[in-house]
């Protein structure tokens, strides 16, 4: 259960507990965003909805529709703008006495549980006093200290924290494409929270991305294929950043493309050569799926957009 870096003790609790069938009806976790208060809600749920022997398994049709947000019995409790009401708290008490409608158990992810105000928690301490069965509701905070007392004693708390820095970069190199350097400033920034660590690479990589596809639409006749390749290195070990170019330039060619039928297009590139160069992107994304040969890929990128506009 490698979920959760910097939390170990958390997650041998949580193996217990889904090892032994012991899941408490009502879980709150606290932490800040980033921490992995969501990843744990979505796996204690992939659990309880999980087809497989090996639970969760992550491979059968239970565990997909719980990843993905599509479970019938996987339902999640959002606020409306700052608060979360106590009208959809009590829609929530009418559903949990329903039958589940494919799994044998109902889960409720509580997002936000700290901006529900007393009404809407005095509404939910209802259905947490007698709960009906084969229903788990999973509360997500910053602060368990922020709701009443009557419903932080009804529900097992597990308070999540960031990781220290070693545990931190381990977890990114490991799980990522990313260098141990540019991990260590990511965590740096972030005090360490690891979610955010990530969010903020993935972030800074698309804007790379975005600028490497837009660089290689205009230098595209200045420049010789090796240049073109250079620049295009340092994403070969990164196949998230080599499908995110290619979509990139997908839409940068057709707003190429849109643009050549009211204006002169700053690239110089005619309309013919923009339809060859959609072309030949769409088919080597479709090729690079299944390519383990990144530069060779490349090359043959660089090779074929250089003939397109000769």
């Amino acid at each position: 259960m490698d979920i959760l870096a910097g939390n170990s003790k958390i997650c041998e609790r949580v193996r217990l507990m889904l090892t032994c069938e012991r899941i408490p009806h009502a879980l709150m976790l606290e932490g800040d965003a980033g921490t992995g208060r969501h990843t744990l809600a979505r796996y204690i749920a992939a659990h309880c909805m999980c087809e497989g022997d090996s639970r969760p398994c992550f491979s059968c049709k239970g565990c997909h529709m719980t990843q993905i947000g599509s479970h019938p019995d996987v339902s999640v409790i959002s606020p409306d703008g700052k608060q979360l009401s106590v009208d959809k708290i009590r829609a929530l008490r009418q559903d949990a006495y329903l039958s589940p409608a494919i799994a044998n158990r109902k889960v409720y992810i509580i997002e936000k549980a700290e901006t529900m105000n007393d009404s809407a928690q005095n509404a939910l301490l209802k259905i947490l006093e007698e709960p009906p069965q084969n229903v788990i509701f999973i509360l997500i905070t910053v602060s368990a200290e922020k709701l009443l007392t009557t419903v932080r004693s009804r529900c097992i708390t597990l308070s999540l924290l960031p990781p220290p820095r070693d545990e931190g970069i381990k977890y990114i190199t490991e799980h990522t494409s990313f260098s141990s350097l540019e991990a260590d400033r990511a965590l740096e920034s972030t005090k360490n929270n690891l979610g955010e660590a990530l969010r903020l690479l993935e972030a800074d990589e698309k804007n790379t991305v975005c600028e490497l596809a837009s660089q290689l639409l205009a230098d595209i006749k200045s420049s010789n294929s090796y240049t073109m390749m250079q620049h295009l290195k340092p994403l070969e070990k990164n196949r998230a950043a080599i499908d995110e170019l290619f979509e990139e330039l997908l839409l940068k060619i057709s707003a190429l493309l849109r643009e050549s039928c009211y204006t002169h297009i700053k690239e110089g590139l005619s309309r013919e050569q923009l339809i060859s160069l959609y072309e030949i992107t769409r088919e080597l994304r479709e090729r690079s799926i299944n390519n383990p040969n990144t530069l060779l890929l490349f090359a043959n990128l660089c090779s074929r957009y250089k003939t397109a506009v000769i």
